[in-house]
C-alpha cells in the first residue's frame, strides 16, 4: 500500500501493468534527468565554480519533486541524485554551456 498526501493506492495481484504509463514515465524521466537536471547542473557549475555545491543544490532542487515520499526514501532520492550528478559531471558534452 502506498500512502501519502492525497494518495492511497493498493496494488492488487490481478492488476495488469500499464505499458502506456511506463512508456510515458520513461520519456518524462529522460527529459527531466538529461535536459533539465543537466542544464541546471551546467549553469550552477559555470556560475558557482564549485562542483560540490552545484551538485548539492541541483540534487535538492530535484528532490523537492518527491516530497510526498517518507523521509528515508526522500534521503535515498537525494543521495541517488548526488551520485548520478557526480558521475554525469565527469562526462564532457559540448554545447552552449560547455
Amino acid at each position: 500500500m502506498l500512502v501519502g498526501p492525497g494518495l492511497t493506492y493498493v496494488r492488487r495481484p490481478t492488476d495488469q501493468p500499464n505499458f502506456l504509463l511506463m512508456f510515458g514515465n520513461l520519456f518524462s524521466n529522460f527529459y527531466e534527468e538529461y535536459i533539465y537536471r543537466g542544464t541546471l547542473l551546467a549553469i550552477l557549475m559555470k556560475y558557482l565554480g564549485n562542483k560540490s555545491v552545484a551538485i548539492t543544490i541541483s540534487a535538492l532542487v530535484f528532490c523537492q519533486g518527491h516530497l510526498h515520499f517518507p523521509l528515508p526514501l526522500l534521503l535515498v532520492v537525494f543521495l541517488a541524485g548526488v551520485l548520478w550528478e557526480q558521475w554525469c559531471s565527469g562526462i564532457r558534452i559540448s554545447g552552449p554551456l560547455g
